[in-house]
């Protein structure tokens, strides 16, 4: 209340900072990057212009030093990806981030002096009461819901796009975004809601895991044997 700007300027300054432009653009650039050296293996032809990927890769990681660039690289390989590839959710979920920030770049620098005014202290209260209570809000991410968008009546693209992995990090719990192979037997697995558990000698007891809908018909025979 001691500044004056819109309840939504507020909620944007904040989420900014709790889900930074910054961390979705190296993510975007480390799941590029990979997606890239995987294509270039692919077929002798690509691999004979290594040197002239591993260019591109180079101009790819300068280009993601902005949010709107990185947003424009994002979709641009969501657009020539196929459906099944494994990436396509991440990429999916970090075009909604990086839509989110752009949209509260444009925003905040309109109200930049008033925010810029709010004293360190001030703000790291509030940063650090939000933060339980936006973990806490995208709890069903957790389990169902595959994101959760915050918009206001009058701007077009959400401010806020939350998704699994954020809410984790927000809750003080890192995911890998990128795949790590693990063999074992599939103990449990339910075809519906694609829960499932399964066991490995590394492990004592057996692991959950869940795939995700948007790729659950076209996973399910990979992950349950149809006799």
């Amino acid at each position: 209340m001691a500044i004056k700007v819109p309840i939504h300027v507020l909620m944007a300054h904040v989420m900014e900072y709790l889900t930074p432009a910054k961390k979705s653009r190296e993510l975007a650039s480390e799941v590029l990057t990979d997606h890239r050296q995987l294509a270039r293996e692919r077929t002798a032809q690509e691999r004979e212009r290594t040197a002239q990927e591993r260019e591109r890769t180079r101009q790819m990681q300068l280009l993601t030093g902005t949010t709107s660039q990185a947003l424009e690289l994002v979709s641009r390989a969501l657009e020539n990806s196929r459906p099944t590839d494994p990436r396509v959710q991440t990429l999916r979920e970090i075009e909604g981030e990086l839509t989110a920030s752009t949209e509260r770049e444009v925003l905040l620098k309109e109200y930049e002096r008033e925010l810029d005014a709010i004293p360190d202290p001030v703000m790291s209260r509030l940063l650090e009461r939000t933060r339980g209570q936006v973990a806490e809000m995208g709890k069903p991410l957790i389990r169902s819901a595959e994101r959760l968008e915050i918009s206001e009546r009058s701007i077009k693209a959400p401010l806020v796009s939350l998704n699994r992995r954020t809410v984790e990090e927000l809750s003080g719990n890192t995911v890998d975004p990128l795949p790590t192979t693990l063999r074992g037997n599939v103990t449990r697995f339910d075809k519906e809601n694609g829960w499932g558990k399964f066991r490995n000698p590394e492990f004592s007891a057996p692991i959950s895991f869940i795939v995700p809908s948007v790729l659950r018909n076209s996973l399910r025979d990979d992950v349950i044997e149809m006799r």
